[in-house]
């Protein structure tokens, strides 16, 4: 996964209803409005995060290249990130600890499963998954990307979140509209180990 590609094409979706920081912070379920000033502008930026917390579900059908090219509807519980994913041929779900594939693991494909579940989603829902608990934070201040400024905030995990609490993640955003334009992540899933090894996704229509 050195190299992961991920290529999306959303057809419909629904829910219902400038100086670095000199330290990180930590964001945990008792102290969960602590988030600094680069993400609030950027969670406000995107619509807010009060709005977000008033949706419990969405849905939305995505083609990916991930593993084999396929098309399938996703629909996640955004209290419980329980997922539930329909392609052709298969049913894959994540019931809140467990991963389940539907008929059989050879129907839905070469990607591990678990891996997978919630993989386009985080992707999707970024800004504002960076939100939850368990999340420490850097402020990197102004960044210059092929001649193009943006200002930095650097993403880690406290230990035991999720399946890779070793993975970063650096999201870049406009330093005017404050809008997220870039994305480096780290993939350490399967080997477990913490590098500083980056993929990249830009993000270009909001």
């Amino acid at each position: 996964m050195k190299n992961l590609l991920l290529i999306l094409l959303i057809t419909s979706m629904a829910c219902t209803r400038h100086s670095p920081k000199e330290a990180s912070i930590s964001v945990t379920e008792k102290d969960s409005v602590a988030y600094p000033v680069l993400l609030q502008k950027a969670l406000k930026a995107h619509g807010g995060q009060k709005h977000w917390e008033t949706f419990n579900t969405l849905k939305y059908e995505v083609k990916t290249t991930l593993g084999t090219e396929k098309t399938e509807t996703q629909l996640i519980d955004l209290k419980s990130r329980k997922v539930l994913i329909t392609g052709s041929g298969y049913t894959l779900g994540m019931d809140g600890a467990n991963v389940w594939v539907a008929p059989d693991k050879e129907a839905f494909g070469e990607m591990p499963p678990r891996f997978y579940h919630n993989l386009v989603f985080y992707f999707f829902a970024i800004p504002f998954v960076l939100s939850d608990p368990g999340i420490q934070y850097e402020d990197l201040g102004e960044r210059s990307i092929e001649g193009q400024n943006y200002r930095a905030l650097k993403i880690s995990f406290n230990e035991g979140i999720g399946d890779a609490d070793g993975d970063l993640y650096i999201a870049h955003f406009n330093p005017e509209t404050y809008q997220l334009e870039l994305l480096l992540y780290t993939v350490t899933y399967f080997s477990g180990k913490k590098d500083e090894n980056y993929n990249a996704l830009r993000y270009t229509k909001w």
